[in-house]
């Protein structure tokens, strides 16, 4: 993806980095010169005690003086968010009002596939929104309720539920215009084994919306609710917008959160559940989506603030 310089001139020229940088982190009243443009802070990108972060606002830069981090606002989107670059060139058009050519931005035919699978999982995040408020969730209903989640909470964490029925989803998103194709390709459905013909990937389970860092949601995860079930939770496969060892739950959410609260680094919880108990409580939290922490979301833990607090279940797996 390729933008012109006088396009990237135009939304950083437009586009406040001691704003940006300011909600993520406390300026230093002794260093900082605001009516200069000019603020210090300790820098999100190591761990110090006097600020060596430097932010000039006039000239869009920032520069670490302990570790050497530097750039401008996209390269601080990028570092703080784990954007990349086309993401966070998007990002901030959209804040600084300038319209992205379609040629600069556009990919064409792999872009219009990501952006039909991403219509198929916000197709399916409402169904399972929707369902879960049904007749056919009261189970669901009782079982979230009775770990302290109502319907408050189901709504600000994105909870859902998929009927037990074999193509539920199937024939919901088949009526919308998506193909099955499509349907499974974005993770939704699967080929089943013993037969070619696609099943629904999360019959019978409480579903959670799992999101990009623009926050479209790419996967789900899913938890049983009858407790024979081979997996007591499974998340999505792999699909060109979800990758899970480059993913953690609530990710968008928990860096909001920590630049509101100004804590030092995220906590990283075992699950779904504990990351929104840990929310609700005013703690940044994530999760890994499976059972192994790789060593990209160890990046994005670190790149999203200081030290991480790791809260994790002792057990052996």
């Amino acid at each position: 993806m390729r933008f012109t310089d006088t396009l990237l001139r135009q939304v950083r020229d437009r586009v406040s980095i001691a704003d940006y940088a300011g909600k993520r982190m406390t300026w230093n009243k002794q260093k900082s010169r605001p009516s200069a443009g000019d603020y210090w802070a300790c820098c999100p990108f190591h761990q110090e005690k006097s600020p060596s972060f430097h932010v000039l606002d006039n000239k869009g830069l920032f520069k670490c003086f302990g570790c050497g981090e530097k750039g401008d606002v996209f390269t601080l989107a990028m570092k703080l968010e784990g954007l990349s670059f086309p993401e966070a060139v998007e990002k901030f058009a959209e804040i600084a009002g300038v319209q992205l050519p379609k040629d600069d931005y556009d990919n064409r035919g792999e872009n219009d596939q990501r952006k039909r699978l991403y219509a198929v999982t916000a197709a399916a995040a409402k169904l399972f929104s929707a369902a879960l408020r049904s007749s056919g969730g009261a189970d669901a209903r009782k079982y979230l309720q009775g770990r302290g989640f109502g319907p408050e909470e189901w709504e600000r964490f994105s909870i859902g539920f998929a009927p037990d029925e074999w193509s539920w989803a199937i024939d919901k998103l088949k009526a919308e215009g998506f193909t099955i194709e499509e349907i499974v390709q974005a993770g939704v459905a699967r080929q089943g084994e013993d037969d070619k013909r696609a099943i629904d990937t999360f019959r019978g389970r409480i579903t959670f919306e799992i999101t990009d860092t623009a926050g479209k949601v790419i996967g789900f995860g899913g938890r049983a609710l009858a407790k024979d079930a081979k997996a007591k939770y499974i998340n999505s496969p792999e699909t060109p917008l979800y990758s899970k060892s480059r993913v953690l739950y609530r990710l968008k959410q928990a860096r909001e959160l920590l630049a509101k609260t100004k804590a030092d680094g995220l906590v990283l919880g075992e699950g779904y559940l504990d990351v929104i108990a840990f929310e609700r409580a005013g703690i940044a939290a994530v999760a890994p989506c499976g059972t192994a922490l790789t060593e990209e979301q160890l990046q994005l833990l670190w790149r999203s603030g200081g030290a991480p607090v790791l809260c994790l279940d002792g057990d052996s797996a």
